[in-house]
């Protein structure tokens, strides 16, 4: 997290800062409020110099969404996946800053309102960290989002789906389609409506050149970063109570079994 005390420095020099820290952004396996720390003195010191701060981990993620972005109004659910095969990396950090964090900025950009609950249930696997995660969360405007991040799955998957009053969007994260169904016109004689339906490619990206592209222009033009400091924030925040919420539910867990099992033996 040097990009704060970094970004200090150079304040009175720099008209923009990539942080690129967000590219790999761990923070330590036991998470507290401190963990916050770092990343609001960076988004505060860009927005006491007026600098441009932009989290660049999302960015590209944000492609597809952004393809389809005019289209999504009122999201009622969303469900994410977001699997792949073990590696060994960052497993320093649990699956829900490793991983879900990109689902989560990308659900957050979506719904546009504060979390108002969370629910999550998660394990160590292969490594002493969360491996596998779900999560459920209720946003205040309704909206309801299931999130699933594992990296100790048998095959990759990356798929978002996002459920409104009268459509469907679906986003192939690895396949880069898109898939929209909609209800069309009444059919007469029929008890169903039409259903449109409709898939679209999108082109294949450099991650990092897109990533420092946007954020160059940004700088030149003096449009807002695709993704600004603030968001990073959010989605870092929502990934703590995210986490939070597991852990308490596991120790919870753990409890009960062993209450069972010590009335099972007195028995």
């Amino acid at each position: 997290m040097r990009a704060a005390v970094w970004c200090g420095l150079v304040a009175g020099l720099a008209e923009g800062v990539i942080d690129l820290t967000m590219a790999h952004y761990h923070v330590p396996a036991i998470l507290s409020v401190s963990a916050l720390t770092y990343p609001f003195l960076f988004v505060a010191v860009g927005a006491l110099v007026w600098l441009l701060t932009a989290w660049l981990h999302c960015t590209a993620h944000r492609a597809a969404v952004f393809a389809v972005r005019d289209r999504i109004t009122s999201p009622l659910y969303i469900e994410s996946y977001r699997i792949a095969p073990f590696k060994p990396r960052c497993i320093d950090v649990n699956v829900i800053l490793d991983v879900m964090i990109h689902d989560i900025d990308l659900i957050l950009s979506l719904v546009n309102a504060p979390v108002e609950s969370v629910d999550a249930v998660g394990a160590p696997i292969l490594s002493a960290s969360e491996d596998i995660a779900n999560a459920r969360v209720r946003f205040a405007n309704g909206c309801v989002a299931t999130i699933t991040a594992s990296r100790v799955s048998t095959k990759a998957e990356r798929k978002m789906r996002i459920f409104e009053p009268d459509s469907y969007i679906g986003i192939d994260f690895l396949n880069r389609t898109v898939t929209i169904v909609r209800k069309g016109k009444a059919v007469p004689g029929a008890e169903l409506p039409e259903i449109i339906a409709a898939t679209q490619s999108y082109e294949e990206v450099d991650a990092l050149e897109y990533e420092i592209s946007a954020f160059v222009d940004s700088v030149r033009t003096g449009a807002p970063p695709l993704v600004t400091g603030e968001d990073g924030l959010k989605a870092l925040e929502a990934a703590i109570t995210i986490t939070d919420s597991l852990r308490r539910n596991r120790e919870r867990l753990l409890s009960d079994m062993a209450a069972g099992a010590s009335r099972a033996q007195r028995r």
